[in-house]
């Protein structure tokens, strides 16, 4: 009987040293684009949905003031209004903090992307080394 080729889905094994450098990359990439936002004050809707909504004051973490979070007048992002919550708590209306956990955000979603990228193509036996570290930049 011919013996056939085991056909295997790539994997992050022994490529850990190229992941680690394209998370850094991209890390890198994303401070490039919003470095200089640090001391950028509040802009556009960041007025209305942070330095104006009194929903996202929380000075303590408890069920009444997350509760609070969702009578905001944009009920209707929640997730955002969370976050803004969470970064009044640490910052007041420090923008530098909001601006810090904005870069933390995209960077994790190009790793996601890049990571989602590489697996997709690795389960289409595709081999283009670049193109999850393009897709996510």
């Amino acid at each position: 009987m011919p013996h056939s080729p085991q056909t295997t889905i790539p994997t992050a094994a022994g490529s850990n040293g190229r992941t680690a450098l394209a998370i850094l990359v991209l890390g890198l990439l994303c401070l490039s684009v919003y470095g200089n936002s640090l001391h950028a004050p509040f802009v556009y809707d960041d007025i209305l949905n942070i330095a104006q909504n009194p929903h996202i004051r929380m000075r303590e973490i408890s069920p009444a003031s997350l509760t609070d979070i969702f009578q905001s007048r944009s009920a209707n992002r929640p997730l955002a209004n969370f976050s803004f919550a969470i970064n009044y708590h640490l910052h007041r209306l420090d923008v530098r903090g909001y601006h810090i956990v904005n870069w933390i955000i995209h960077w994790i979603n190009g790793v996601l992307i890049f990571l989602l990228t590489r697996r997709t193509l690795g389960l289409l036996k595709k081999d283009l080394p670049w193109a999850p570290l393009l897709t996510a930049a």
